[in-house]
């Protein structure tokens, strides 16, 4: 049996990064490939296909990063600087990645792909 030589998170959060500069259809297997220096056939063999890799980039982002932000809804305090803080925290990353990946690829991807539109749905 051969192991893995590469961290599936870290190729995910990769690919979070070209999807959000490239859009998801502005971007390709090939893309992937070069960014992530991990070849055609073990991408294909983790992920299935590109979707594959949307999907389980969309899983990653929910888990690492939006469990954080929502949770700021909850504390103690006024409305006002709830929400507030809420809202700026995702204007605090670093450009290009200001704004949700969420709301990201739900613009480009909810009219015409039902999983997106789902995700996107139970995110929002």
């Amino acid at each position: 049996m051969r192991y893995k030589e590469y961290n599936v998170n870290k190729v995910l959060e990769q690919a979070i990064e070209l999807f959000w500069q490239g859009g998801y259809n502005g971007c390709s297997i090939n893309d992937l490939v070069e960014l992530t220096g991990v070849n055609r056939f073990s991408l294909y063999h983790e992920f299935s296909n590109k979707e594959g890799i949307l999907y389980r980039s969309l899983e990653l982002y929910k888990e690492r990063h939006c469990n954080k932000h929502l949770s700021m809804l909850f504390e103690e305090g006024n409305s006002k600087d709830i929400l507030q803080n809420f809202y700026m925290s995702f204007l605090k990353k670093p450009a290009p990645y200001q704004g949700c990946y969420f709301i990201h690829i739900g613009t480009e991807l909810a009219d015409s792909d039902a999983k997106v539109k789902e995700a996107l749905d139970q995110y929002l």
